[in-house]
């Protein structure tokens, strides 16, 4: 979930990112995030409490996107491995600094 549950990331099989709103239980945006499969999303707010999610992928990529008001404003591209990557690991606070 993102932003404090009110939003739900699903990653799907056709290398896209879906963000659902749970509390108005309808669809909001479609993220075309990465060539390959996605192995994992996950969610990470910044010093002054903006989201993020980043997200990793057998395309060997780890990527950030900035999502606020149901909208994703930025993409970065963090890492590039020439190997799938299959797992993220964040520290315990989730801030990234």
């Amino acid at each position: 979930t993102l932003d404090n549950s009110k939003y739900l990331a699903i990653a799907l099989t056709n290398f896209s990112i879906l963000i659902f709103d749970i509390e108005k239980e309808v669809f909001i945006n479609e993220i075309l995030a990465h060539n390959r499969i996605i192995n994992a999303l996950e969610e990470l707010k910044n010093v002054n409490e903006e989201s993020f999610l980043l997200s990793s992928s057998n395309d060997g990529t780890i990527r950030i996107w900035r999502y606020l008001n149901t909208r994703i404003l930025m993409k970065s591209l963090v890492f590039i491995n020439k190997a799938p990557i299959s797992l993220l690991s964040l520290n315990s606070t989730r801030i990234l600094k």
